[in-house]
């Protein structure tokens, strides 16, 4: 690809290969890609991937000579798994590598936070780099550049900016939050002739509800907020089987069968807000006792199923807001 004659002759003198190892040039223009791929062939074997570095080298092919054929013609003779290597100068808009610098050290931060943070930065660059392939050179760039990031930018300051509530996943909070709702549900609904249960129970697969559509929303968020959130499901089921078995040791007691005690009743609900307060302050929940007599053996064994799915969120870091 060098046709300079003092480069050459330097060429000649430094390209000697070490013992067991091979080094050539091609003496041919950079359009004669026929001459450049034969002669390479001497040392390369193109039945294997090779790397192409154009390297400061198409700035100086006019149009009218086509680079992107050139590109084109030496791709066709690489073999699969190869790269193409290219940079190119130009004298025109080079403040876009400011933003784009900017942009692309945001880009581990969106994706690290949600995919609507890292769509806001990564917008930008995708579309400016399809233009930089149109003819008209960097002015489509430029003027597009300009409107996507004024996009971007009401997306960032109108959409997101002013809600808070959607900057972190909030399922720990979440959890504590339904955690309460169902130890108020199990005291009032375990004990025979309490007022408000219905309502009460209304009320608390309102805040299951509320706490799966959390988890599913921080599941769909990037991995290192996704995998954070998935250890989080065993408890989750757990509190829900807690609510169930409450509402069917309710409707048995209502039916005419054994009234638990208002003593092991009030054991599940301080068990169930010891796990509440050990959620918000990040600690480990103690393991209260909780009762043993028949009727509540149902509810106890789903509190603890609750208690052995937060087993390891406290020691990992996974309690804390992601």
């Amino acid at each position: 690809m060098i046709t300079d004659p003092l480069v050459l002759a330097h060429a000649r003198a430094l390209l000697t290969p070490a013992p067991g190892g091979a080094c050539d040039y091609v003496d041919a223009d950079v359009r004669d890609t026929a001459v450049i791929l034969d002669q390479a062939a001497r040392t390369l074997d193109f039945a294997q991937p090779a790397a192409v570095l154009l390297l400061a080298v198409l700035h100086f092919v006019p149009d009218t000579d086509d680079p992107a054929g050139i590109v084109k013609a030496l791709a066709a003779g690489l073999a699969p798994g190869s790269y193409i290597a290219i940079s190119h100068l130009t004298a025109d808009g080079p403040w876009l590598l400011i933003p784009f610098g900017v942009l692309a050290l945001l880009l581990p931060y969106g994706r690290s936070r949600n995919f609507g943070l890292f769509s806001i930065f990564l917008t930008p660059l995708v579309v400016v780099l399809i233009d930089l392939l149109a003819h008209t050179g960097w002015t489509l760039a430029t003027d597009r550049l300009i409107d996507t990031l004024l996009g971007c930018g009401v997306a960032l300051l109108v959409g997101y900016a002013p809600w808070p509530m959607s900057w972190h996943a909030h399922l720990p909070g979440q959890f504590a939050t339904a955690v309460d709702s169902v130890g108020l549900y199990a005291q009032r609904a375990l004990l025979n002739g309490s007022p408000g249960r219905s309502r009460l129970r209304r009320q608390t697969h309102r805040a299951l509800s509320d706490l799966r559509t959390e988890f599913q929303r921080t599941m769909a968020e990037p991995p290192s907020v996704s995998r954070r959130a998935a250890v989080w499901w065993p408890a989750l089921v757990g509190l829900e089987n807690v609510a169930d078995k409450v509402t069917a040791t309710a409707v048995g007691t209502g039916l005419g069968g054994v009234t638990p005690s208002p003593d092991g009743v009030q054991r599940v609900g301080t068990a169930l807000a010891e796990i509440a307060r050990a959620v918000r302050a990040g600690d480990r929940p103690a393991l209260l006792p909780l009762p043993d007599e028949e009727i509540l053996r149902p509810v106890a064994e789903a509190v603890r199923e609750v208690q052995r799915g937060l087993g390891g969120q406290v020691t990992s870091g996974l309690n804390r807001e992601t």
